[in-house]
């Protein structure tokens, strides 16, 4: 069978572009895509990969998963069933990264790192902070641990639930960022969603318990001049930013995704 062929039998059962990129991946393509002006002869056993991711991404599997890697910012980070999927709108925490001078040396932490995507981006960015990213989740640190050796060797991964590893080093960041759970207990999900960790979804009735745990935190940790850069669902911006604002006496703002929605709150300390 030729990578053309099965392209188009794939397509029967999943989207075109996910075919194409599952026979890329089968192919080791470059960027994992096979040149369509070329007729590639698979052999039995690539024939048989190929339609095994495409019948796990039938089944609702992330395509992330099936290909064991994903695009975030200009990096590719190996990702698998341990971590969330890295995800186009958490690049804008990165974007605003950029907008801060902070003195050199100064403490940047990525809270519930997963992947390790935006503390691998921070530490890309900023090479003269330094960095580290936290998790509870000692499989979700291996992975980014791994991501971190190839893209961003100097960044630090510290084991432990939210701040907890930055209270037992007694820093106190300038910096922290983090893209927690968000999503309230019982609300309907995509089925993609519904195959990632369920601890890196799920925060509580209102979707809210492990932001505000953060912050609760960050008011004991956070520099007097820090800032705290949180990621937010849809329509918990306004709330969280008033919360945010009470605890950490903060100044807030509310920066919106390309879509317009309210998506991260930034909080100022004042004091």
């Amino acid at each position: 069978m030729t990578s053309q062929a099965m392209m188009t039998e794939g397509s029967r059962r999943v989207a075109p572009r996910d075919a194409r990129l599952i026979v890329g991946h089968v192919l080791g393509a470059a960027l994992f895509a096979p040149d369509p002006s070329r007729q590639e002869t698979l052999t039995w056993t690539e024939v048989q990969r190929c339609r095994t991711l495409i019948r796990r991404r039938a089944e609702g599997w992330p395509l992330a998963y099936l290909r064991r890697r994903a695009a975030f910012w200009d990096m590719e980070l190996a990702v698998g069933p341990a971590v969330l999927c890295p995800r186009p709108e958490t690049e804008l925490l990165l974007e605003l990264s950029q907008q801060l001078e902070l003195p050199a040396g100064s403490w940047a932490i990525d809270v519930g790192t997963g992947s390790g995507a935006l503390a691998i981006g921070l530490g890309r960015l900023h090479p003269h902070w330094q960095v580290a990213g936290t998790d509870r989740s000692r499989s979700a640190l291996a992975t980014a641990s791994e991501n971190g050796r190839k893209l961003a060797p100097a960044v630090r991964w510290w084991w432990g639930d939210l701040l907890t590893p930055v209270r037992i080093r007694k820093l106190k960041p300038t910096l922290i960022v983090a893209n927690l759970p968000y999503v309230a207990h019982g609300a309907r999900v995509d089925r993609e969603v519904r195959r990632e960790p369920k601890a890196a979804i799920w925060s509580g009735a209102d979707g809210l318990s492990h932001i505000r745990r953060l912050i609760v935190e960050a008011a004991e940790c956070l520099s007097a001049d820090g800032q705290l850069l949180l990621e937010v669902g849809w329509g918990q911006a306004r709330e969280v930013a008033a919360f945010g604002a009470s605890v950490l006496h903060a100044s807030a703002t509310v920066v919106p995704d390309l879509a317009g929605y309210g998506r991260v709150v930034i909080l100022r300390k004042t004091g």
